[in-house]
C-alpha cells in the first residue's frame, strides 16, 4: 500500500485499534513479512499492524528526512484509523515520537522499544556512540554496504535468519547502498528530545536491559521526560528482540492498550 507522498507499507494481522510501526531500517515490513517468529508478527496476532518501509526502502519514494517520515506515518494513521497506536524502534523511533508531540489528534498511544530520543551522545546525556564517532561509522555504508550490513547480522542483530546469506540477499531486493546511508545518516544524528514534554499520548518504553546499540540510559530519560510514560525492561535483551522476548513483549503491549482499545 502507499500514501500520497509516496511512504508504503504493509498489513499484518486483523481487529482491535490498529498500531502503525516505524521500525529499525532492517526490520521493515519485507523483514517482517519473511520471519514469522518476528516480535512484530506476534503482535499483529490480537491487532491490525501497519509496518512502513522508510523512505527510499522497498519502494518508498521521496526525501528520508524526518519531517517526511512524519508526514508519512500520519497519512498511514489517517488510512488504517486515526487516532492510531504508534510504535517506534531504534533509529526510526524519532518519527513516531515527533509525530505524538507534533500532531496529538492523530496519536491514540505511543510506544517504543529498543530507541531513544537521540541515539548519539550528548552533554550530560548518555550514547553509546558521540556523533563524529556515528559519522565515522556511516560512511562505512557507502564504502562497503555488503559488510557493513554483514557484521551488523552477525554482531548486533540475534534475529532467526537461516544464514547471513539469505539476509543479505533479502535486503539487496529492497535497499541500496545510498538509501540506506541516506535514511540512517538522517535518523542516527536526529535529537527529538525538545519535543517530549508535548507528548501528551500515553506512552510505553519497552527496552532491554542488555542492549548494545542504544543504552538502557537513553530509555529512561525518554520514559522520564515523556509526561506519564511507562518503562518495562525486557531482562537479558539485547538490541534486537529474540523471538523468546515474543510473549512477554505482547503481554505488556496488551496490558498497556487494553484501556485505551
Amino acid at each position: 500500500m502507499r500514501t500520497p507522498s509516496g511512504l508504503t507499507y504493509e498489513i499484518f494481522g486483523s481487529g482491535g485499534r490498529p498500531i502503525v510501526a516505524c521500525p529499525c531500517w532492517s526490520e521493515t515490513a519485507p523483514t517482517v513479512r519473511s520471519l514469522e517468529t518476528h516480535w512484530l508478527r506476534r503482535l499483529a496476532h490480537d491487532r491490525t499492524l501497519a509496518v512502513i518501509n522508510h523512505r527510499g526502502l522497498a519502494g518508498s519514494s521521496g526525501l528520508a528526512d524526518l519531517d517526511n517520515e512524519v508526514l508519512g506515518l500520519r497519512e498511514v494513521a489517517d488510512e488504517v484509523g486515526a487516532p492510531a497506536v504508534l510504535l517506534g524502534g531504534c533509529e526510526a523511533s524519532a518519527a513516531p515520537i515527533a509525530l505524538a508531540a507534533r500532531h496529538p489528534d492523530r496519536v491514540r498511544a505511543l510506544i517504543v522499544v529498543n530507541g531513544s530520543a537521540r541515539m548519539t551522545a550528548d552533554e550530560g546525556y548518555p550514547g553509546r556512540k558521540s556523533p563524529e564517532e556515528a559519522r565515522t561509522g556511516l560512511a562505512g555504508i557507502r564504502r562497503d554496504w555488503e559488510k557493513h550490513v554483514r557484521t551488523l547480522l552477525e554482531e548486533v542483530v540475534p534475529i532467526p535468519w537461516t544464514d547471513v546469506d539469505s539476509a543479505l540477499k533479502l535486503f539487496r531486493q529492497f535497499v541500496s547502498p545510498d538509501a540506506l546511508a541516506t535514511f540512517v545518516e538522517n535518523f542516527v544524528l536526529a535529537d527529538v528530545r525538545s519535543e517530549l514534554s508535548r507528548i501528551t499520548a500515553p506512552t510505553l518504553v519497552i527496552h532491554g536491559t542488555e542492549d548494545e546499540v542504544i543504552l538502557l540510559a537513553q530509555a529512561q530519560y525518554l520514559a522520564g521526560h515523556v509526561p506519564g510514560a511507562k518503562l518495562h525492561t525486557l531482562k537479558g535483551a539485547r538490541h534486537h528482540i529474540d523471538p523468546s522476548y515474543n510473549e512477554e513483549v505482547a503481554r505488556t503491549v496488551t496490558s498497556f492498550l487494553a484501556p485505551l482499545d
